[in-house]
């Protein structure tokens, strides 16, 4: 903004770019952007004065005193060679100016320039609109307000061609200033950004990254700058016993504490720390692992809680990622794992599948000794099995009569060489009569 300055000479520039930088704050810079605001104003008017004294005619003391204040000014204003010269002495420059070609007979203009106020008002007016106003302290927006209003009535003075002559430049200069000050004070972008950290630093303390942080330094830092962020927040000023509001600074910098103390937690959820498999002879039989069912995530939470009952499942679901089917396992601190069907269920085997059903009693297989059949009565047994199970008659490879325990039972064992459980001989079987 200074370097757009196109009245003021080099060496003023460039003090004012050198202030601009060496600024602490905000605060800071927009009032030497005022301030270079208003001299590029004086210097403007201080060229228009010259040329003006410059058609004064006449002679004497006072002409030759008009001359020579009118080359200081000519010197002032050249570019290259301008010394830097601050705002006041250009004003009393102009004064002199005026004053002595008021003794030649001639009556320079002197009028206002509302530029610069104009300028700032509107962005004020912008500023009504944002959250830097609407949220600030109201200690803030009223001194705001206040600014505003005045600069208002002056510019509203500027427009009408009587009042005009009665505003200062002096009167617009520290309407300006005051503008300039309440704008850059208004903290509500600031206090909105406090309140935002301090919501999520509240969900935070309620969750994993707090409660399962291992590291007590890091939770204490962490309460220490929620606390002070909530004391500020909810600072009320009182001047009287010399308790103020917080800068726009100060609000920032518990901000970024704060966010930055949430950062530093590196508690971690159970859903990143549980490990969840089970053995082969722990997975969950499925009618098949590449489609999982809502029935199969309910087996799935009964075996992984059993063999995990520290932690903390809270529910298991069948999910879709990227079309394939994944379990999604709920951790009681509201964290996610997701785990492959391949690592907790297994496909049915074919006894798991089948239940062997038995002939019907007019069906039974006739043997001379029921208790130990033999000979094509084996053919015979297994016809009859086959034919009390068509539907899944093909998945059927052997019957046999195995001992288990002390008794002899008989046993389907299917294509996957799984077997059934062992099927009492007098549900298959009966003694022959003597027909």
């Amino acid at each position: 903004k200074v370097e757009a300055l196109s009245n003021i000479n080099n060496k003023q520039k460039q003090y004012l770019k050198e202030m601009v930088e060496s600024s602490g704050n905000e605060n800071d810079i927009a009032q030497t952007v005022a301030d270079a605001q208003q001299l590029d104003t004086a210097m403007k008017k201080l060229k228009k004065t010259a040329e003006d004294a410059k058609k004064v005619t006449g002679s004497g003391a006072n002409k030759t005193t008009l001359d020579k204040l009118v080359g200081e000014a000519d010197s002032i204003t050249n570019k290259t060679t301008g010394e830097n010269v601050d705002a006041a002495k250009i004003d009393r420059l102009i004064k002199e100016i005026i004053e002595t070609a008021k003794k030649l007979g001639k009556t320079i203009d002197n009028l206002a320039d509302e530029t610069n106020l104009q300028s700032e008002f509107d962005k004020a007016k912008q500023t009504k609109s944002t959250d830097a106003y609407n949220k600030a302290y109201q200690t803030r927006k009223s001194e705001f307000d206040k600014a505003y209003n005045k600069a208002q009535e002056l510019l509203n003075k500027m427009k009408d061609a009587q009042q005009k002559k009665t505003v200062t430049q002096q009167e617009l200069d520290q309407a300006q200033n005051d503008l300039v000050t309440a704008s850059t004070a208004l903290d509500g972008a600031e206090r909105k950004m406090l309140e935002e950290a301090i919501a999520t630093s509240e969900t935070t303390k309620a969750s994993y990254k707090y409660t399962a942080e291992t590291d007590q330094k890091k939770k204490n830092t962490f309460d220490t700058a929620l606390s002070n962020a909530k004391d500020l927040k909810n600072k009320q000023e009182n001047t009287q016993q010399n308790i103020f509001l917080p800068t726009r600074e100060e609000l920032a910098e518990a901000t970024k504490t704060l966010v930055q103390a949430q950062k530093a937690l590196t508690g971690k959820s159970k859903g990143e720390t549980a490990t969840l498999t089970l053995a082969d002879n722990e997975k969950v039989a499925v009618d098949n692992i590449a489609t999982p069912q809502t029935s199969d995530a309910e087996k799935v939470k009964t075996a992984l809680t059993t063999k995990y009952p520290q932690a903390g499942i809270s529910k298991v679901e069948v999910t879709d990622e990227s079309g394939q089917k994944k379990f999604k396992v709920t951790f009681n601190d509201g964290s996610h794992k997701t785990i492959s069907p391949s690592e907790v269920t297994r496909n049915k085997k074919d006894n798991e599948r089948y239940t062997v059903q038995v002939p019907q009693t007019g069906k039974l297989v006739p043997v001379d000794d029921i208790n130990n059949p033999k000979g094509d009565e084996l053919t015979k047994i297994a016809n009859a099995i086959k034919e009390a199970n068509t539907a899944f008659k093909n998945k059927i490879k052997e019957v046999n009569i195995e001992t288990i325990g002390n008794a002899k039972k008989i046993v389907v064992k299917f294509q996957d060489d799984s077997k059934s459980a062992g099927i009492e001989l007098n549900k298959v079987v009966r003694a022959k009569k003597d027909n």
